[in-house]
């Protein structure tokens, strides 16, 4: 938001992956992404219709930070809004792969996945 300087800042995995849901509303995340979100971690709506996915310590460290914002600003309002609305705890199964919500579908995932996961 413009004016606005965050206490926080994402850190990005790096790499693009393409991969496509399966019947089942499934996707597969990338190995080298399993190791840094650990087999339960939360998926939300990032920015530009990428997910953003974040291990369960970094939720909580962002969760802190965008509860210190200042609800009497609407602009923070919306923000705070844009990452719970659409948040999902998720685990992974044996195979690698997470269940993403249908909220989450709108996002860049089918044919083409932005997989720029933050953590």
């Amino acid at each position: 938001m413009k004016g606005v300087d965050w206490p926080w800042r994402l850190r990005c995995f790096f790499g693009e992956f393409e991969h496509a849901l399966d019947a089942k509303g499934r996707l597969i995340i990338p190995a080298k992404f399993r190791e840094l979100l650990g087999t339960s971690f939360v998926i939300t709506r990032g920015m530009d219709g990428c997910i953003f996915g974040y291990p369960a310590e970094r939720w909580a460290t962002l969760q802190a930070q965008l509860d210190d914002l200042p609800l009497t600003r609407k602009d923070a309002r919306a923000f705070v809004r844009f990452f719970y609305a659409a948040a999902a705890e998720c685990e992974l199964d044996k195979q690698g792969r997470v269940m993403i919500p249908a909220t989450l579908t709108i996002c860049k995932v089918g044919k083409a996945m932005c997989d720029r996961r933050s953590f």
